[in-house]
């Protein structure tokens, strides 16, 4: 079926005007117009209302955001009820592009503050730009990789309390120290207690009271230095507040 003139240029006006309003991103500013073309069928234009939730910790992410218009909060939120804000996105900034491009799911919430327009791209339209240039790609990777490491510890800091704290640090570095000295418990390798305390933001002299008192409880063994845990289960549970 042959399009009017007419019908033709009112399909094109969302295009233009949303390649327009890529444009106006530096991530897209130089970008040749073929491959913006190409990868309309992907970008689409949404409106929420104050307090709608963009995405939650854990959502698959399946796009990343432009911001229009309006503003997005972006937080975590402990299991105990903890809240910390790391952004206040407006006008012109990006938010979900990590996830989108690493594939991992959300590791923050979002939600509208005021009425909020978002010019969104979904991942396979991310994925058509990288396609020629294998080495782009494989710096976003490792760009990805570290800029969750650093949400990580920022959400470890903001909202979880100092036992929590190194609850998680304790688990952590047992995956990443296998145990080599006691076949029935995980043993991280000798860490100086000035060294453990400055990993959580923490003062040693808070920390040596804290390991005092779950040897006492069972939870973990110390000798010459070395951290066994015995009863991960309880620290998971602590870690989770």
């Amino acid at each position: 079926m042959r399009l009017s003139n007419n019908a033709s240029q009112t399909y094109l006006k969302p295009i233009d005007r949303r390649i327009k309003a890529l444009r106006q991103s530096s991530m897209f500013r130089d970008i040749p117009d073929h491959q913006l073309h190409e990868i309309m069928p992907y970008v689409s234009e949404s409106n929420y209302p104050h307090n709608a939730i963009i995405f939650q910790h854990g959502d698959a992410c399946k796009k990343f955001s432009i911001i229009q218009e309006g503003t997005i909060i972006l937080n975590f939120l402990s299991e105990a009820g903890r809240t910390s804000i790391i952004e206040r996105a407006t006008s012109g900034d990006i938010i979900g592009l990590v996830p989108c491009l690493d594939g991992e799911p959300h590791n923050v919430n979002g939600y509208a503050f005021g009425n909020t327009q978002l010019l969104s791209i979904a991942r396979k339209g991310l994925c058509i730009l990288q396609k020629d240039n294998p080495l782009f790609s494989g710096t976003i990777d490792l760009l990805c990789k570290n800029v969750r490491s650093a949400m990580q510890y920022a959400e470890l800091i903001s909202i979880h309390s100092l036992e929590a704290r190194l609850a998680k640090t304790l688990i952590n570095l047992t995956s990443v120290y296998p145990d080599t000295i006691d076949p029935d418990s995980q043993t991280i390798q000798p860490i100086p207690q000035r060294q453990l305390a400055m990993m959580i933001n923490a003062s040693r002299p808070k920390v040596n009271v804290k390991l005092r008192e779950w040897v006492a409880a069972g939870f973990i063994k110390s000798h010459n230095r070395c951290i066994s845990i015995v009863n991960e289960g309880a620290l998971r549970n602590i870690a989770r507040h």
